[in-house]
């Protein structure tokens, strides 16, 4: 099942499989919200909008369909779920809290990060590059900056990195 749901950074278009959120992709500018949703699409809408309305832990709740993702596709995002809102993570630190290792992982992890179906929920906003600059974002840096600052992340003049996550490493 899909259904629409604006948002302050644009209207989303949400699929839902028996699992959980399947993908979460943006609406063109002007593009019309469906806003049917069955009982099971409901609470996912709820929860989404809670978010919007201040609620970042919301997202936690939000259940995920990662099925059909590349094995450690599924380890990073999965790994990325832990990093609560307002902490950011950079790739090499997102790469070690998944139990990977190594001087490419870091660029693994990246991809991995950037081909994520399920943003806002599997929160790639929260990576951030090593030295602390936004890095990229494939749904654009405007939204990652509002998502980062929504979520109480301060924009400091060195960077980004605000290192509190209580993920713990595999």
């Amino acid at each position: 099942m899909t259904f629409g749901i604006d948002s302050p950074i644009g209207g989303l278009l949400v699929e839902v499989g028996p699992a959980g959120v399947r993908s979460i992709d943006f609406l063109a500018p002007g593009e019309p919200v469906d806003d049917e949703r069955s009982k099971a699409t409901d609470a996912i809408a709820s929860r989404l909008r809670a978010y919007f309305d201040g609620d970042v832990d919301a997202l936690d709740a939000i259940p995920v369909d990662l099925d059909g993702q590349p094995p450690f596709r599924r380890v990073v995002l999965a790994t990325l779920r832990e990093v609560r809102g307002g902490d950011v993570v950079s790739y090499g630190e997102l790469a070690a809290l998944a139990g990977r290792h190594g001087s490419r992982v870091p660029r693994a992890v990246g991809q991995a990060v950037g081909r994520n179906p399920v943003p806002i929920v599997v929160p790639c906003h929260r990576v951030v590059a090593a030295d602390g600059s936004l890095g990229g974002y494939g749904l654009g840096l405007d939204r990652k900056r509002w998502l980062l600052k929504h979520e109480g992340v301060p924009d400091r003049p060195g960077g980004w990195v605000a290192r509190r996550s209580g993920v713990t490493p595999r």
